[in-house]
């Protein structure tokens, strides 16, 4: 699964340019996630990008490259979804 964190609905990811039906839940959560860490992350060479920010970075890339239903999951999460309530939106079912 994490050698897969940088793959795409689209199927334009890499190592292995998987498409969206061959990306299961955890893989979808994970590519959202590391984005998500990436850009909030301060970097040697930048700043933190603030949440709001990295929400709306993230939200150009749905339905094309990331799964909208996890990011809807990451702002219900962190209280930024005008209908979220906070982190239980995150249990996310396995089965």
């Amino acid at each position: 699964m994490a050698a897969n964190h940088h793959e795409k609905l689209d199927g334009s990811g890499y190592p292995r340019s998987l498409a969206a039906e061959e990306l299961d839940l955890p893989m979808r959560v994970l590519s959202v996630a590391d984005v998500y860490e990436a850009l909030t992350a301060e970097r040697p060479y930048r700043a933190a990008i603030p949440v709001e920010e990295a929400l709306a970075i993230i939200g150009r890339e749905v339905p094309k490259r990331l799964d909208a239903d996890v990011l809807k999951a990451l702002e219900d999460y962190l209280g930024r979804s005008p209908t979220g309530s906070g982190s239980d939106r995150l249990l996310l079912s396995h089965a």
